[in-house]
C-alpha cells in the first residue's frame, strides 16, 4: 500500500500558505521559492539520515551541511547540478563516515533518489576540517 501524503496550498497575497504532515510554511510572495524547497528537500534529507546513522553509532560531533544548485537557463529551470557539501568535526572515524553518507545517498534518501534521472548529484565529505571524499551518486536501479 502506498504512504499518501498531501499538500494543502491557502492562497494569501502573491504566494501561499502551505500545511504539511509535519507542519506549515510559506511559499512564494517573499517567502520560500519552490526550487530553493528542492535544494532544502535534498539537503535536509541527506543531513538527518547521515545524523541519525551517527548518532546511532554514539559518536560525539557536529554537521553542517550545506548544498549547492546549478539551474538551467532555459524553462524549465531545472537543477543541472546539485553539490552536497557535509563538514563533520568531532570523533568520528572517517571509515564510519563514509559509511552513513553512502547509505544515505545510496539507500535511504527520497529526495536525492527522486532528482538523479535529470540532475547530477555531487558530493564532499570533509571530517575535522580535511577533505576526506568527493564523488557523484550514481543512478539508482530500478
Amino acid at each position: 500500500m502506498a504512504n499518501v501524503k498531501r499538500a494543502n496550498f491557502r492562497q494569501r497575497d502573491d504566494g501561499f500558505e502551505v500545511s504539511v504532515p509535519s507542519g506549515t510554511l510559506n511559499v512564494g510572495g517573499g517567502s520560500l521559492a519552490p526550487m530553493d524547497l528542492m535544494l532544502v528537500a535534498v539537503g535536509g534529507c541527506t543531513a538527518l539520515d547521515v545524523l541519525s546513522i551517527l548518532k546511532k553509532m554514539r559518536y560525539d560531533f557536529h554537521m553542517e551541511v550545506s548544498v549547492e544548485g546549478k539551474r538551467r537557463d532555459e524553462h524549465p529551470k531545472i537543477y543541472t547540478d546539485i553539490t552536497i557539501i557535509y563538514e563533520i568535526k568531532g570523533k568520528v572515524p572517517e571509515k564510519a563516515l563514509l559509511r552513513a553518507v553512502s547509505l544515505s545517498l545510496n539507500k535511504y534518501c527520497s529526495a536525492t533518489a527522486m532528482v538523479i534521472g535529470k540532475t547530477r548529484i555531487h558530493y564532499v565529505v570533509k571530517l575535522n576540517g580535511k577533505e576526506v571524499k568527493r564523488g557523484e551518486k550514481k543512478h539508482l536501479e530500478s
